[in-house]
């Protein structure tokens, strides 16, 4: 056995992004899918939330709540799809490299 050397140990396998490596920044495409996917939605959910309301009686079915969230969580994403292009049109118009 002292004729066969042991091979040195395998390097790690270096895992997630290496340190100096830039972020992603937000694209056109994504805030687009934010801000049209959000409308739809809120839209969508307010619709079947007021069409799941009995204005008669005042009272609403179990799944009107199902339909209020679902406004909710839209109108989020809508705002949420505004602030970031407000984001990027800030940094594009004030932090652009002008030559």
């Amino acid at each position: 056995m002292t004729g066969t050397p042991t091979p040195p140990p395998a390097a790690p396998v270096p895992t997630g992004t290496p340190p100096g490596t830039p972020t992603p920044k937000p694209r056109g495409k994504q805030i687009a899918i934010l801000l049209i996917g959000g409308l739809i939605l809120a839209f969508g959910g307010c619709a079947l939330f007021l069409s799941s309301m009995n204005f008669n009686s005042g009272s609403t079915d179990a799944i009107g709540f199902l339909w209020g969230l679902m406004f909710v969580v839209g109108a989020g994403m809508f705002l949420f799809g505004c602030v970031i292009a407000l984001g990027v049109i800030i940094q594009r118009v004030f932090y652009s490299k002008k030559s």
